[in-house]
């Protein structure tokens, strides 16, 4: 089971998207983004599972919830994009 990062340009917005998440029923961690994922400075991710990934998404465009990126965790320390 893969677990998946949704990186977001601030504490602020990844604030507000772990609240709508979190109403609607789905986990999600907040974490800085790794420094390879943050190239511009501060960044924040949230952490959802495989299992919530397709309901995180519909929430998101439902809500009109802008993420920077999103990245599928492969073991320990490898990500890969993920394109909607």
């Amino acid at each position: 089971m893969y677990e998946y990062l949704f990186t977001f340009r601030s504490l602020t917005q990844a604030q507000l998207a772990q609240s709508v998440l979190w109403q609607n029923g789905v986990a999600a961690e907040m974490q800085r983004s790794p420094k390879r994922l943050s190239k511009n400075g501060c960044a924040y991710a949230l952490s959802i599972s495989n299992a919530q990934l397709y309901e995180a998404i519909r929430i998101f465009r439902e809500r009109k919830l802008q993420f920077k990126g999103l990245y599928r965790k492969i073991g320990a320390q490898e990500l890969e994009e993920v394109q909607l």
